[in-house]
């Protein structure tokens, strides 16, 4: 015997009752996400309280402005606050490129970390697999690089351009990647175990160099190459760099002792202390706002700070100007960007789209519209 269909009534009682149900779950993931950047704050507020550290927060209040912005684009693109932190310090207030590089990776802890628990707490979708092989692997890279800075220190100049280079091609990225298709899969199909760990480790030795890398890489290979979504890229980047820099945090924060220096207001110390609770709130803050916000508006916004990044670099570095060598070099890099980027891009969404599709060899360009496979 069928059961009694059902009336009109009881279907709209069920969905009204499965509304109710997602929306309380919802507030409630909401109200403790917003527990983290409050408790973050509110450790940080009495700690200074009790150390009476009050004077050397008012110190560090331009660096603290400076991760208003910083916080942002770290919660909500693929680059950490060191993209604002690190040129503004290095360009425009005369920060050293050491001590730059290390306030960028602490203040990252802090900041991405939050987001980063925040985005857990939320059920952001996190490609939890990659990073099981992307953090030991960018902790590898972050040794070597610290080894081949101690052993073979580039100057200043040749870390500023190449930080310069990282912000560029990370927005070349984006928009090579807002024109490929995107796949919701899993990243284990598209990138296997040897990628995502040489992933990690260049991205590794960038960051111990500029206190940045490991999130654009990552990036970059997640959805230029694999075609994962753009919104999962992020999250998954923000992750694995709030990793490493939690790591670069311990070693040249707290084992080198540059956070207990307040001496003055350049100090990482001082710096760190004054921004920590602008980049617990602001990278969140951030993650919700990309969470939102058009893509096209993301990549748009990414642009724009690689262009200012491009001609301030050029502006202010005086040696690019002088040194033939280093300006040769930057050039090289920008045509290499522009140009193999998006070719290079497109060969490898193809080959992995392939690889999934079972194929053994390269096709044809109408074999590959043949199987849909073309971009």
């Amino acid at each position: 015997m069928s059961p009694a269909p059902l009336e009109r009534s009881q279907i709209d009682g069920f969905l009204v009752s499965s509304a109710q149900r997602h929306n309380t779950r919802t507030a409630r993931r909401q109200a403790v996400a917003l527990t983290i950047p409050a408790g973050i704050v509110l450790i940080w507020a009495t700690a200074t309280t009790l150390t009476g550290s009050w004077p050397v927060v008012a110190d560090g209040l331009t660096a603290a402005i400076t991760m208003v912005a910083g916080s942002l684009v770290a919660g909500s693109t693929p680059q950490g606050g060191g993209a604002v932190a690190f040129p503004v310090l290095t360009k425009g207030l005369d920060v050293s490129v050491a001590d730059a590089r290390t306030f960028s990776l602490c203040i990252q802890a802090v900041g991405m970390g939050s987001a980063t628990l925040t985005m857990v707490a939320l059920r952001r979708r996190i490609e939890w697999r990659a990073l099981t092989r992307v953090i030991p692997a960018s902790m590898v890279g972050f040794a070597t690089g610290l080894t081949l800075e101690a052993l073979s220190p580039l100057s200043d100049a040749w870390v500023k351009v190449g930080f310069t280079g990282l912000v560029a091609f990370m927005a070349m990225g984006m928009v090579v990647g807002r024109r490929l298709p995107v796949r919701e899969s899993y990243i284990s199909a598209g990138l296997g175990p040897i990628p995502l760990v040489a992933i990690g480790y260049i991205g590794g030795v960038a960051a111990a160099l500029v206190g940045s890398g490991t999130d654009v890489v990552l990036y970059l290979g997640m959805v230029v190459a694999a075609g994962l979504s753009p919104r999962i890229g992020v999250a998954t980047s923000v992750a694995a760099m709030a990793a490493l820099s939690t790591v670069g945090l311990l070693t040249l924060g707290l084992v080198g002792g540059s956070l207990f220096d307040t001496s003055t207001p350049s100090s990482v110390g001082t710096m760190w202390l004054a921004a920590v609770p602008v980049v617990a709130i602001g990278a969140p803050v951030g993650a919700w706002i990309a969470h939102r916000i058009a893509e096209s508006t993301l990549i748009c916004i990414i642009a724009a700070m690689a262009a200012v990044e491009a001609i301030s670099t050029f502006v202010l570095v005086e040696q690019l100007r002088t040194n033939s060598l280093l300006l040769i070099a930057a050039a090289v890099a920008a045509m290499a960007i522009i140009i193999v980027g998006p070719s290079a891009s497109r060969s490898a969404r193809r080959r992995l789209r392939c690889r999934s599709a079972g194929l053994d060899r390269a096709l044809t360009r109408g074999e590959l519209t043949l199987h849909g496979l073309t971009s």
